[in-house]
């Protein structure tokens, strides 16, 4: 069996977000989430790291995943400041944030325990 990814956190925070088909905004995007947006966030209680994803059936969709502490890291002013209202704003949309709890580090436990 191969390695399973074993968070750090027992909370998942996942935003969403779609970009027009123009391949300029999304370098600009790219650029602005990886050296802008992105850190804003780890810089943020609560937030301890980051994966960006492209979503394969849309070049225009992405996915970032943040290991966070808990619920109360999307509550402070420094996250509410790293998602207020930006340039991309008014051009994004089907934008969706939400709060996961990791209910395994080995999804195949409670079945091979079981079995």
């Amino acid at each position: 069996m191969s390695d399973i990814y074993k968070p750090t956190s027992r909370f998942m925070y996942l935003g969403r977000a779609e970009l027009p088909d123009d391949p300029e905004l999304v370098r600009d995007w790219n650029d602005w989430s990886l050296n802008t947006h992105v850190p804003e966030l780890l810089a943020a209680p609560g937030f301890r790291s980051a994966v960006r994803m492209r979503e394969l059936d849309r070049t225009q969709a992405f996915v970032t995943g943040y290991e966070i502490d808990g619920p109360e890291a999307v509550k402070t002013q420094e996250y509410f400041n790293a998602i207020a209202p930006h340039r991309f704003t008014p051009l994004i949309k089907n934008v969706s944030r939400t709060l996961y709890q990791v209910t395994a580090v080995d999804p195949w436990a409670d079945l091979e325990a079981n079995s």
